[in-house]
């Protein structure tokens, strides 16, 4: 039985890591598109109105998507299913907030594409480590699963 408990928590960490991966390759592409002047930037106070957007956007989406994996967590707890329906809704709920922010790294790339300003880029290496920072682990999802590692093991 714990084979499918690293199985799953190893599955899990392989899609952080390739979506995380992925991240890493789009944030490569887009500083070689603006350094290789291969799109034109928008007006000056296009930049300005942009940087606001999606600095407001940036924190509202991120803030979401912590508060909705901590009430989707507390939901977990508070529930009395079993420990396959918890694994189940706790890997529902990493995709959600990982999907969340993407959408954040997304939003800054194509900013920075638009116009060039490596605020952007800051913006987006700063969500970048704070979703690096998401990465499943055995004890993380002990905790917040307020499951025993015997019970995760008989998985």
């Amino acid at each position: 039985m714990r084979k499918q408990a690293a199985r799953f928590l190893s599955s899990l960490r392989i899609l952080h890591l390739a979506l995380f991966a992925g991240q890493c390759l789009l944030l490569i592409l887009a500083v070689w598109i603006v350094t290789g002047h291969h799109v034109s930037f928008a007006e000056r106070s296009t930049d300005k109105l942009l940087q606001v957007l999606s600095l407001l956007l940036s924190f509202a989406i991120a803030y979401g998507a912590v508060v909705m994996k901590k009430r989707r967590l507390e939901e977990i707890r508070a529930g009395a299913a079993s420990v396959e329906a918890r694994v189940a809704r706790y890997r529902s709920s990493c995709l959600l907030q990982w999907a969340l922010l993407e959408t954040v790294v997304l939003l800054n790339l194509v900013c920075f594409i638009v116009t060039g300003n490596y605020a952007f880029v800051a913006l987006t290496v700063a969500v970048m480590i704070f979703y690096a920072l998401q990465a499943p682990t055995r004890l993380a999802v002990l905790w917040q699963l307020g499951i025993t590692e015997e019970a995760l093991d008989a998985l």
